[in-house]
């Protein structure tokens, strides 16, 4: 059973405006949007000395700006240095209240379980041939512990976004600096080079702008229920604007990272599930689960909370295909924390009829959710163009790290948003009153309108390249030439 703490607040026939969601890590709310209310702890207590130098001298570099090599860089090493490692399952028990260190025990032995389950495949790569087959065993000085901490949390043991690989994994350089990228650095790695590292912060530096969202949220629900038009407007303002930020953010990728060096660290983020040709039938916990394989799906951007939020708050979810990798999205869920799940279960409560409620209150409101959903498509645009450079183009291996086929499944994602802005544009044209509309806000909207012919005609054309044998990365990149980042 997780830790959670839902604490009701007020009288709303909205969830959101009635709730607190808290489990002593995340508070989801307008002050820390989906971070976490504290920084991570950067070291385990000295009951998990051992544990704690693993971890950290595990990675490839251990100081890659003097070449100082860690357990990683050599073959066979790593898996020695488990053997001597303790169980610490009954250390762990002083602990089963203190989420703060079941934060940093979940984030420890999550990395060193990719770590481990990994190495042979990251060796395999190393010597040029593609990903290889990974260790299926994880041992039960690991393994138990582990599973311990995971299901105190309410959680798989595998990495995960929220508790292991980014949000529960950073500290600040300076610690009164901001939460830049490149004021951030990752608690732990596999590789240890600055490539990693960038790209880990990214993520980070853009979740540390989802207060606004989640302040936009509350706020239109507020407006909708008091039928207030101007409040409404100005809260999916403000919402529309958040997401502009989180797109500037976003393509900081280009600059915090390389494509050429992705492949390097990417697959020790690889999961079980979906990757076969990696695991096989999957991985026995030893000493956990009656010693059957176990099938976890691995750490990807798609577990961040942004992207759900916006598509349950504007009503994209509406429009997913009903498919395969929809049920993934919905399979997903289970790997952000309780707390989170249950913020996005109650907000989608809340906005079932979101499209409706906002119609009813006139042409701008629409005009605004209609630029919000825009925001979201700009936003998996881009993560779709990352797919193309950071691995379509760097590896033959088309599998993702949570296990979904990467040609099809930011498409997938990608029509939701396509087919809601088409309704929502034929609403508006039903509607009509453009004399009432400033002509600043008039203007935008034709242009909105043209644009998204354009998005049609690209994504048309990117989907039958990819349907072809010999499929050009290249091609499908420059379709998107008018609005690709770089």
């Amino acid at each position: 059973m997780g830790i959670l703490n839902i604490n009701l607040v007020m009288d709303s026939k909205f969830n959101l405006l009635s709730k607190e969601y808290d489990d002593g890590i995340f508070s989801v709310n307008e002050k820390n949007g989906f971070l976490p209310k504290n920084h991570p702890l950067r070291e385990l207590p000295a009951e998990f000395t051992k544990l704690q130098d693993l971890v950290t001298n595990m990675r490839v570099w251990v100081d890659y700006s003097k070449q100082v090599s860690g357990y990683l860089a050599e073959e066979g090493l790593l898996e020695a240095k488990v053997a001597e490692l303790p169980n610490y399952k009954e250390e762990i028990e002083n602990f089963m209240d203190n989420p703060r260190v079941l934060q940093a025990l979940f984030r420890s032995y999550a990395f060193l379980t990719s770590a481990y389950l990994l190495a042979p495949s990251y060796h395999t790569s190393k010597r040029g041939g593609g990903f290889g087959k990974a260790h299926t065993r994880l041992p039960a000085q690991i393994a138990q512990p582990f599973v311990k901490v995971a299901q105190r949390l309410g959680c798989p043991p595998f990495m995960q976004y929220h508790y292991s690989s980014n949000l529960g994994n950073y500290y600040l350089i300076d610690p009164e600096g901001s939460f830049d990228w490149t004021n951030l650095k990752p608690i732990c790695t596999f590789l240890g080079a600055p490539e990693e590292e960038g790209f880990l912060m990214v993520h980070n530096d853009i979740d540390s702008h989802s207060s606004s969202i989640v302040e936009s949220i509350k706020g239109a629900l507020k407006g909708l229920e008091q039928k207030d038009a101007v409040a409404v407007i100005e809260s999916l303002k403000l919402n529309c604007q958040a997401m502009k930020k989180l797109n500037e953010r976003r393509r900081e990728m280009w600059s915090a990272s390389a494509p050429s060096k992705y492949a390097e660290f990417r697959v020790f983020f690889m999961g079980i599930m979906g990757n076969t040709e990696i695991f096989g039938d999957g991985v026995v916990y030893e000493g956990c689960f009656d010693d059957k394989p176990q099938r976890f799906r691995g750490s990807t951007a798609a577990q961040d909370d942004v992207i759900p939020t916006q598509d349950s708050f504007l009503g994209v979810v509406d429009y997913y295909p009903k498919n395969e990798l929809t049920e993934y999205l919905i399979d997903i869920r289970s790997y952000r924390p309780v707390v989170v799940q249950n913020f996005i279960r109650d907000l989608r409560l809340d906005c079932v009829d979101i499209f409706k409620m906002v119609a009813e209150l006139g042409l701008e409101p629409l005009i605004w959710l209609l630029w919000c959903v825009q925001e979201v498509y700009k936003f998996r645009n881009g993560h779709w163009m990352f797919v193309q450079k950071f691995i379509l183009e760097q590896t033959k291996y088309k599998g993702g790290t949570g296990g979904t086929p990467i040609t099809s499944w930011i498409p997938n994602q990608i029509e939701a948003c396509l087919a809601y802005m088409s309704n929502i544009i034929g609403k508006i044209q039903e509607i009509g009153k453009f004399e009432d509309l400033t002509e600043e806000v008039h203007s935008q909207y034709i242009e909105t309108r043209k644009n998204f012919s354009k998005y049609v005609d690209i994504l048309r054309e990117q989907i039958e390249a990819l349907k072809r044998e010999d499929i050009s990365v290249e091609l499908v990149y420059n379709l998107n030439s008018e609005f690709k980042e770089v």
